[in-house]
């Protein structure tokens, strides 16, 4: 019974709402069915012997009115609030159509707020909150060890094959990301990829778009599975989509490989804010590198990832994974992963691998949060600027609001109509703001787009980005909208509807707008002053001594993986130095493993013989070749640096920098002085000092210890082809513009080896730049936001202004018709303006004075409570409201007495 009323409702409401749409048909059906009993009854009336307009009356009474009975009938017949909703919604759309000026006005504040949010948590969507596009990705894991401040998800191959006899885990795979050279008919292009073992699509389970994954292929069987799986992005760029791509070969490093699937859309592997478009088994990494899957003596780059087997939770998983993680470090091989200075050894940890690395959410976790606050306050003074001239607006309509009110309007009905006007303001300042988001996430990607690995970031308006874009527009509706619908509504009738008597009455109504531009002024400092805090940090980033030249520097990856021979390696290194030198406007030119700031550290273990040992003994190496100190101006403090005569079969050499001279020597000479880095490498000597320099990071307090050691005895100590690096970094210093050698180094490198390539061309502060996009993330939003506050805080003060000098106008023209002088005038209202603008900017530095601390993490060498800059922040402020207060306040002193007392 109950579900037969249930249907009988729905099918209710079904007919209630097709009536509704079909409104004006019924409603002319109905009419003329009235029509036709008025008709009847008169002719009714007639027989009787009435009048033909006596009977006609008759008629009409013992109907009803048509117009009523229709109404009637379709409240019966439809649904009713929307009906209104419909009626509410065409008033408003003609009302905003008749104040174009102030519609357009409220629509792009309300979009530049819109927008920024919708733009923000767009990025946030992409790099916090987006999960990979895999099966079940709660259920994935890193294996990771030392949990807290210090956590890896570094591996080895080793301690994998250990997690993979886990019975908490469901599967257990791992990966390498890698760069690969994919040769084709049009030339060489670099690839971003990634090793991984044999079952890695079994493990993560992303969709394929066609063909097969890995699955079950043997990793120590090295060479055996030549075989690829490919992105969708890849396929649809190389090979059109075409669906015969499986089976096809691809030339990678120089070996030929098959394509047996491609992943679907939207899997881009598990290293957040990389595209990962090739994957190769680990099998055929071990041609090249044999001796990886048993090396034991450290962490690798290698990332292990587990699922969770049914019913296993995160606790018993942990618990299983740090078993045998210890297990494994007992044993002698594995006893330098002992914590520095004890026995005892790290745990394993289980890192949720849902959202992918958390390298990139690390980075800019801090930074989207700080942007979505500020972009929240942002919408905040855009709402508060609509208030502002909704109030005016309102007060401008208090005559049709008191005319609707003393015919029997119910206030509550007039609300409605008002919150329904801000609603539709709302939403076309939502669908603009749209607008202003799409346009602004693509000028905030561009942001990333540098550096040696641009992040990849898929920044895109989804439907959970435009649901809570939904919201806000709901909330800014009810935000800017409330205040001024009730204050419009609360009116006593009697002067309202006196037309002079607004010119007594009037002058009190702009207290909630000055009010609500107090507001604006006060959160429009507290976001200049952030600006401002973060544009000067980053400047002195920028600007900061690192103990090298930066100018007219020029650098370069060079790749030469293709090459097999490690001496043929040397050889292409050594001619290209040597060419680069001849280059025109080249003044000196050095080769090296790492340049400064280039995003890489390497930490090794120094035994100075003498020195105790302990956890302080460690420096950051760098291979480098004569000139080097010269190209990137390290001052030589004593000794020597590198010469051509620093061969392989010479004594080793090093140049370290004087903070290891100190720290190792105190003020004894350091000079002939001899240390190894390892248990393996040989003794070598120090020949010479440089002066300190930041290697690794601006923002480090204590640059890392630096040894300098000449490349070509880089074997020393080893089988003396086994560490010829596939890649390395050249540096040119250059009388002019760097950047244009760009070229030129490449084509020298093509007359050299067609196989080898020239990657990531830069200049120093390129490069330094790429380390700090965090910071210019921060600092270019957060500029652009305050100028937006800024001019939002204009358009408000001037709206409550202009409005207030309208409404004072048979005022000013009484003052001037008695003797007032028009400059007093123009004082007097701009007096008013500024103090106004004095309030907010005192509220204002009060609130940035409590919250710019927030920003202490982001800021190099700046307090947060910088005196300058709060006060050039207030400078800026006073300005704007001069600005914004100088025109109403001209337009007050140009009142004709005589016009303004005539339209009074």
């Amino acid at each position: 019974m109950a579900n037969r009323d249930a249907g009988v409702s729905l099918r209710e409401w079904l007919v209630r709402l097709w009536a509704t749409f079909r409104r004006t048909r019924s409603d002319a059906d109905l009419e003329e069915e009235l029509r036709l009993h008025v008709e009847l009854a008169s002719e009714d009336a007639r027989r009787r012997g009435l009048a033909p307009d006596e009977a006609a009356r008759a008629a009409r009474l013992a109907v009803g009115g048509i117009a009523q009975a229709v109404e009637a009938e379709r409240d019966q017949r439809g649904l009713g609030w929307l009906d209104d909703l419909g009626r509410d919604l065409r008033y408003a759309a003609r009302t905003l159509a008749r104040t174009r000026a102030f519609t357009v006005v409220a629509v792009l504040s309300l979009a530049l707020g819109i927008g920024a949010n919708t733009a923000i948590f767009t990025l946030m969507d992409a790099v916090l909150f987006r999960t990979l596009a895999v099966e079940a990705p709660n259920r994935l894991y890193f294996l990771g060890h030392d949990p807290g401040p210090q956590l890896e998800i570094s591996a080895n191959y080793p301690i994998y094959e250990r997690y993979r006899t886990a019975q908490a885990f469901s599967g257990v795979t791992a990966y390498r990301s890698r760069t690969f050279r994919v040769s084709g008919p049009d030339g060489v292009e670099r690839v971003e990829g990634q090793y991984v073992s044999g079952n890695y699509h079994a493990v993560i389970a992303p969709r394929m778009a066609i063909g097969r994954g890995l699955s079950s292929e043997p990793d120590r069987r090295a060479g055996e599975n030549m075989i690829a799986v490919i992105s969708y992005e890849y396929w649809m760029t190389r090979f059109g989509g075409n669906a015969d791509v499986i089976g096809r070969p691809l030339t990678v490093d120089d070996r030929t490989v098959t394509i047996v699937g491609v992943t679907a859309r939207g899997f881009h592997g598990l290293n957040t804010g990389a595209h990962i478009h090739l994957t190769l088994p680990i099998s055929i990494m071990t041609i090249d590198e044999p001796g990886f899957l048993d090396a034991t003596d450290g962490w690798t780059d290698m990332s292990v990832v587990a699922r969770l087997a049914p019913g296993v939770t995160e606790g018993q998983a942990v618990a299983e994974a740090d078993g045998l993680f210890q297990q494994f470090m007992q044993e002698p091989p594995n006893r330098w992963a002992r914590r520095t200075g004890s026995d005892q050894f790290r745990a394993a940890a289980l890192v949720p691998a849902a959202h992918g690395t958390f390298a990139l959410r690390q980075q800019f976790a801090q930074p989207l949060w700080v942007l979505l606050a500020m972009v929240a306050v942002l919408l905040l003074v855009a709402c508060a600027n609509v208030a502002v001239l909704s109030l005016a607006r309102a007060a401008d309509r208090g005559g049709e609001i008191a005319v609707r009110l003393s015919m029997g309007a119910g206030r509550s009905r007039i609300v409605r109509q008002l919150l329904t006007e801000s609603a539709l303001l709302a939403v076309l300042g939502g669908a603009g703001g749209v607008v202003v988001a799409v346009w602004g996430t693509g000028a905030i990607l561009s942001v990333f787009a540098i550096g040696p690995s641009p992040a990849a970031i898929d920044a895109v308006v989804n439907v959970r980005v435009l649901a809570a874009t939904t919201v806000v527009i709901l909330l800014t509706a009810i935000g800017f909208g409330l205040v001024p619908a009730f204050r419009s509504t609360s009116v006593d009738l009697a002067p309202a509807l006196n037309h002079a008597a607004r010119t007594i009455h009037g002058p009190r109504r702009p207290t909630l707008g000055k009010s609500l531009v107090v507001a604006q002024v006060a959160l429009s400092l507290v976001l200049v002053a952030a600006a401002a805090l973060l544009s000067r940090s980053l400047q002195n980033l920028q600007r900061f001594d690192a103990g090298f030249s930066r100018d007219h520097l020029l650098l370069a990856d060079i790749n030469v993986a293709g090459v097999r021979l490690p001496e043929r390696r040397l050889r292409i290194y050594a001619d290209l130095l040597e060419r680069a030198r001849r280059l025109p406007g080249v003044q000196s030119a050095s080769l090296s493993w790492r340049t400064p700031i280039d995003f890489s550290s390497q930490v090794r273990r120094i035994d100075v013989p003498g020195f105790p040992p302990g956890p302080r003994n460690a420096v950051s190496s760098n291979n480098v070749t004569p000139g080097y100190f010269d190209t990137f101006g390290l001052n030589l403090i004593r000794g020597r640096g590198f010469t051509d005569a620093d061969r392989h079969a010479t004594a080793p050499v090093a140049v370290v920098d004087r903070a290891v001279a100190q720290h190792f020597f105190g003020d004894a000479d350091p000079l002939g002085r001899t240390f190894t880095l390892g248990p393996k490498a040989p003794q070598t000597t120090i020949v010479g000092v440089v002066e300190d320099a930041r290697h690794e990071a601006l923002r480090s307090e204590r640059s890392p210890r630096m040894v300098y050691l000449p490349m070509s005895q880089m074997s020393t100590g080893l089988d003396e082809t086994a560490i010829v690096p596939s890649q390395i970094a050249i540096a040119l210093r250059t009388k002019d513009d760097p950047a244009a050698l760009a070229s030129s180094l490449r084509s020298e490198l093509r007359a050299i080896d067609t196989a080898s390539m020239v990657l990531y061309v830069r200049t120093m502060k390129q490069q330094i730049d790429a380390t700090l996009i965090p910071e210019q993330l921060m600092t270019t939003l957060s500029t652009w936001f305050a100028a937006a506050a800024l001019l939002l805080a204009c358009v408000g003060l001037y709206g409550v202004m202009a409005y207030n000098v309208a409404i004072r106008r048979r005022e000013i023209g009484i003052r001037i018709a008695l003797g007032a002088l028009p400059r007093l005038i123009l004082v007097r209202v701009l007096k008013e303006a500024l103090i106004v603008s004095a309030i907010g900017i005192a509220i204002g530095l009060a609130i940035a004075l409590a919250t710019t601390r927030l920003l202490s993490t982001f800021l190099f060498d700046l307090p947060p409570r910088d005196v300058s800059t709060l006060a050039g922040t207030t400078a800026i402020l006073l300005a704007v409201a001069f600005v914004a207060g100088f025109l109403p306040a001209r337009r007050a002193a140009a009142v004709d007495p005589i016009a303004a007392l005539r339209d009074s």
